[in-house]
């Protein structure tokens, strides 16, 4: 189905309106982005299925705050937790939760780097992603660990 199908531009409608399921499950962030089309998402209307769809779709990318990208991995995470979802729907979530977490962490040691007291609401940013990553979603842990190791001097 084409951007430009009816049934897409039904479903991008609906969307205005708060009705993000049906969009988030069927059409990516970036042919959004790549046709122009700007959804202005209320965030209290996002609960975790929603979340899930759209973290795994590429909508991470329609939120500037980290603080909302950081509440969507988590909602999608309790979603994917509860649910049953596809292999491929959880390897998708895997791949981006991972790239996300590679990103948080390379920002911040370069933050860290300039500013040894950066310190988010509840401590440091890299220790609070490194606890979540442990303890919710351990398909990854091998890999954090790894990584960590490798970012090691």
């Amino acid at each position: 189905m084409t951007l430009g199908s009816s049934k897409k531009k039904q479903v991008i409608l609906k969307s205005q309106f708060g009705h993000y399921l049906e969009l988030v499950k069927t059409i990516n962030y970036d042919e959004l982005a790549q046709a122009g089309i700007n959804i202005a998402f209320n965030f209290k209307g996002i609960n975790d299925e929603i979340a899930f769809y759209m973290v795994i779709h590429g909508y991470l990318a329609a939120f500037d705050s980290d603080r909302q990208k950081e509440t969507l991995i988590r909602q999608a995470n309790n979603y994917r937790l509860n649910n049953d979802v596809t292999v491929e729907d959880l390897d998708q979530f895997l791949e981006v939760v991972w790239d996300d977490y590679q990103v948080r962490m390379e920002a911040s040691d370069s933050e860290n780097k300039s500013d040894n007291n950066i310190i988010a609401r509840h401590g440091n940013s890299q220790k609070l992603w490194n606890h979540f990553m442990a303890e919710n979603i351990p398909e990854l842990e091998n890999k954090r660990q790894r990584y960590l190791s490798s970012q090691e001097w």
